[in-house]
């Protein structure tokens, strides 16, 4: 990777095959290999020519020098998907009349991508990656563009394995992306996230937006380990950003128990009268229908319940999926509010993926007496500059993002 940042007008491109272009972007993004051959065969008309000469050895070579640096980066892309795409380039250049595979450097990688196990056996749930990012930013007043960052956000993943945590989703990618675009938000403002996962909709919140704090949160061992480690890995990132690495924390937080913490927080703080947390009626007092899920639950560590009554802004990404979990998550974002009804506010991001769920959610806000705003909607998520380049399952436009509130609220 390259050690410095462009400066260009709006409207302009990258250029043809620079470091730092689209096509590399993309590639490190780990997007859908056809966006990849795509892009890279729309820079490669800087060079004009044919269609034949676009994929000549010229091309084949530069093709390499783009896909050899990653392979070789420990914090790159995976074999499997660096296999996928040199195959498919070939595939292309094999195809077109008047081209055949003569670049040695492609060659070689060839010949790399055919010592890569084929994907048929049983995939490896430790197997690990990384997807880059970038954020790029304002030229600012009487800049003259905007300024190309060459320094990505590096997310590690792991695609095969069973915990949802350690991948990245749609709706947090369309947060992170409407955070970015709409910094008041988050700035000067307290941050605690829900469901923080690999921590990438967190990061980007801190390194755009300027905000007092950003804390992260999330419960499975092995979810929490990821984000330990993604906040260690992407320090220097948040730093050049002009965000103190130390003002971004994580800790643990699973719902249920939280409430319970909650209630038990609010009973000694009023010294066991006035107004409490319905515990007894509330969630933490019904049926744990979730017992297998939170087996490895512990009590909320006491970094989080600060951060949570210090918290300004609550977010969370991609938490509606689960209806047993409903009733929890919409109580923890009711007692945020009850701290100051007339300031704080959740600001939610959904992928609908199932109608009655999602119905349900929207029905226990208004049940717990809050309301709900819609900021962003289908074609608003859709229209977000993109930050987050993956390969999702479901399109932007399937992104609804709300803000929850009280009656009270007064926006600042």
């Amino acid at each position: 990777m390259a050690s410095a940042e462009t400066q260009g007008k709006a409207g302009d491109s990258p250029g043809p095959l620079v470091q730092g272009g689209r096509t590399e972007r993309l590639l490190l993004a780990m997007a859908p290999v056809k966006d990849v051959l795509s892009a890279f065969c729309e820079e490669s008309k800087g060079g004009g020519g044919s269609a034949e000469d676009r994929l000549g050895i010229f091309a084949q070579d530069a093709f390499a020098a783009l896909v050899e640096p990653p392979w070789d980066d420990p914090f790159g892309p995976s074999d499997r998907y660096l296999k996928q795409l040199v195959n498919r380039f070939v595939r292309l250049v094999e195809g077109t009349e008047r081209t055949d595979l003569s670049s040695d450097a492609l060659a070689g990688l060839l010949a790399r991508a055919s010592l890569v196990p084929a994907g048929s056996g049983a995939p490896d749930p430790l197997a690990s990656c990384y997807l880059s990012f970038f954020l790029d930013r304002d030229g600012g007043p009487g800049g003259d563009g905007p300024v190309f960052s060459l320094h990505p956000l590096r997310i590690r993943v792991f695609p095969d394995h069973n915990d949802v945590a350690l991948r990245l989703w749609e709706a947090g990618s369309v947060l992170a992306e409407y955070l970015a675009e709409h910094r008041e938000i988050a700035s000067g403002r307290a941050l605690l996230e829900l469901g923080s996962g690999c921590g990438a909709t967190g990061l980007v919140a801190a390194a755009a937006c300027g905000p007092k704090s950003v804390h992260l949160t999330d419960y499975t061992e092995a979810c929490r380990l990821n984000l330990e480690h993604n906040l260690l890995v992407n320090r220097e990132w948040v730093e050049r950003h002009g965000f103190s690495p130390g003002k971004i924390t994580q800790g643990y937080l699973e719902w249920k128990s939280f409430l319970e913490d909650y209630a038990a927080h609010a009973a000694a703080s009023s010294g066991g009268d006035g107004d409490q947390p319905d515990a007894a009626n509330g969630p933490a007092a019904n049926a744990d229908a979730n017992a297998d899920a939170n087996a490895d639950a512990s009590p909320s560590d006491g970094a989080t319940m600060k951060a949570f009554l210090e918290a300004d802004v609550l977010l969370a990404a991609d938490v509606i999926y689960d209806i047993n979990a409903i009733d929890d998550l919409v109580h923890v974002v009711k007692y945020f509010l009850s701290e100051s009804p007339d300031s704080k506010q959740a600001i939610i991001a959904s992928t609908k993926r199932n109608s009655a769920t999602f119905e349900f959610f929207l029905e226990t806000i208004a049940k717990y007496g809050m309301l709900y705003t819609w900021i962003a909607r289908g074609e608003d998520c859709e229209a977000l500059p993109r930050i987050f380049e993956g390969n999702f399952v479901q399109e932007r436009r399937d992104v609804s993002i709300c803000r929850i509130h009280t009656a009270s609220f007064r926006e600042s």
